[in-house]
């Protein structure tokens, strides 16, 4: 796959046009659809993506105020807040694909005041973007904490030697952009193409993983006669794979309590309050854990029978449920407005695909993914789910809808807030698939490469920015964990991957360039700062006077130019969104 960096020197290269001209990502097809779709999501938009006919006095930067009517009255607005389409539209392509904000955008979006959602359909038509959301949908749907220690209680501790399972989720975050998102959860796995590209096989003496009785065995894929898998285990949705089985484990004790607890998370965006429901007697209540009228009753009086939709399918392996007594459950779901009972993980997916809390749950879980943040409840918010629930829950809709809002863009205010977005840090993942995308370093922090087949440079950016935050989850915790914040120990391993990378990437990202055109490439791909961005022209000139200084100081002009290049990688464009 050709990256957006060869693309974008290749068109560069073509006579009659200069260095510093862009073209505009579009057209390049949308992504195949793979064969699942994942929870359930929205209706065919009530809105038009209008907000409406009314005008603001706001405004922002040098530009005119755009018109955002129906959106309800705030008290203060700080206008000084607020974002300038150079701003918002480098934001929300970078969460998007990584990429820079290019020329052509910009002055699309400084043309009008509905030209970001058409932008948004382009981007999420790039392989950029796929890149990004399976990194949203893994955590989203707690796939991707899973690693070789959690499977050896189940296959013996000397698995763990093996290795890590560096993608537990595996094409199951591959689906989950289709069209009718809330599919997924109702989908059979055993009605799945069981074809994987596989890697070089790694020759492994199965006989000193021996434990007991039991021994590891190799079966070469050319055994395989068959690519499709039969089970005669139920496994539907996000919560029968080995990341989310591996990630929450159960026991007799525990009896699937905490695995239904992270399935109402990740699927509703709610877990329970502990408040008992007064007009509700549960069939089957663990007397052991809560008697009625006592200060557990209210959680275990509906997390009890609901367990069962689980004791029914799987055992505490979360393997075939063959005892007759639990397969002969009956589980009852009652929660946040939802009643109803059945038998079964199947059962259970359609309920909480059906669950009216849904679509809201999804939206805010894309709020954090933007903003670090919830967003603020209230009638914008309430159109955007709106817009979802209408669409059949299509989560483009839901993308669209949500990231040209200025609940992500920050360009006015709305009810319930006082002012645009907050500034955050580019966390991990975002970060690295800047520099990746912007530089045309495949996977420059080896986050999806094999620790064997990682370059030098992959190593060193991977351990080098391991304390820099992620997004990631916590157990029942329903907010995402997502840190906006800087600190020092943050600014401190961001500053020395940005020299990491400045060393030990120079060559292959500037080789055979001049110094103006270095410092174009840094001001326009790395920065994200195009022509016309109001801050394009300083940062042109802060960097062109730090390799003189540099010069002066008798450094050689490489070395000067890897200075500029740390420089630039530390800038707030790129270290940081919604600058």
């Amino acid at each position: 796959m050709t990256s957006w960096y060869q693309r974008r020197a290749a068109s560069a290269a073509k006579p009659g046009r200069a260095p510093s001209s862009r073209t505009s990502v579009r057209g390049r097809g949308r992504w195949a659809p793979s064969a699942l779709a994942l929870l359930s999501l929205g209706l065919a938009a009530g809105c038009q993506g209008s907000f409406g006919d009314g005008s603001s006095d706001v405004i922002i930067g040098d530009g005119e105020a755009p018109d955002f009517a129906d959106v309800g009255t705030v008290a203060e607005c700080e206008v000084d807040a607020l974002l300038a389409p150079h701003s918002y539209g480098n934001k929300v392509k970078s969460l998007l694909t990584g990429l820079p904000l290019e020329e052509g955008e910009l002055q699309q979006l400084e043309g009008g005041d509905d030209e970001l959602a058409p932008l948004i359909d382009e981007w999420l038509s790039t392989p950029e973007a796929e890149t990004r959301l399976r990194g949203f949908f893994a955590t989203a749907f707690q796939q991707n904490l899973l690693d070789d220690d959690s499977f050896g209680y189940m296959m013996g501790n000397p698995a763990r030697r093996l290795g890590v399972f560096d993608e537990p989720g595996s094409d199951r975050v591959d689906v989950m952009f289709n069209a009718n998102f809330g599919t997924f959860l109702q989908t059979g796995l055993a009605e799945l193409d069981a074809s994987c590209a596989v890697e070089d096989v790694t020759v492994v003496d199965t006989t000193q993983f021996a434990e007991g009785e039991w021994r590891l065995q190799t079966n070469p894929p050319s055994h395989f006669v068959f690519n499709a898998m039969l089970g005669r285990t139920d496994r539907v949705g996000f919560f029968s794979t080995p990341g989310f089985m591996g990630t929450w484990q159960t026991n007799e004790d525990n009896s699937a309590r905490v695995t239904i607890n992270q399935m109402l998370i990740v699927a509703l965006g709610a877990s329970f309050e502990g408040v008992a429901v007064s007009d509700f007697s549960p069939i089957e209540l663990d007397a052991e854990h809560a008697e009625p009228g006592t200060e557990c009753y209210g959680c275990h009086q509906t997390l009890d029978p609901m367990r069962d939709f689980i004791r029914g399918s799987w055992t505490n392996f979360y393997g075939q449920q063959l005892d007759e007594n639990r397969q002969s459950l009956t589980g009852q779901f009652v929660f946040k407005e939802a009643r109803s009972s059945g038998q079964g993980v199947v059962a259970l997916a359609d309920m909480l695909a059906e669950h009216p809390l849904f679509a809201r749950g999804w939206a805010q879980k894309l709020c954090y993914f933007a903003n670090s943040a919830a967003c603020p409840e209230g009638e914008e918010f309430d159109r955007v789910v709106k817009a979802f629930t209408e669409s059949g829950h299509d989560f483009r809709v839901l993308v669209r809808e949500l990231l040209s809002s200025p609940l992500v863009t920050g360009e006015a205010c709305v009810a319930t807030s006082a002012s645009g977005t907050s500034a955050t840090i580019a966390r991990r993942a975002l970060f690295c698939d800047q520099i990746s995308q912007r530089l045309g370093i495949t996977d420059a922090c080896g986050v999806s490469t094999p620790f064997k087949r990682q370059s030098q440079l992959q190593k060193k950016l991977g351990r080098t920015l391991a304390s820099v935050p992620d997004d990631s989850f916590s157990r029942a915790i329903v907010e995402p964990v997502v840190i906006g914040e800087t600190s020092m120990f943050t600014r401190a391993n961001r500053e020395a991957a940005c020299t990491i990378l400045a060393n030990d990437g120079y060559e292959q990202v500037f080789s055979g360039m001049s110094r103006e055109d270095i410092i174009v490439v840094l001001v326009e791909n790395l920065m994200g700062l195009p022509p016309s961005d109001p801050r394009h022209q300083g940062a042109l000139e802060i960097l062109d006077s730090h390799v003189s200084d540099a010069l002066e100081a008798g450094e050689d002009e490489r070395t000067s130019l890897e200075s500029a290049f740390a420089f630039a990688c530390m800038s707030p464009s790129l270290a940081g969104s919604g600058f």
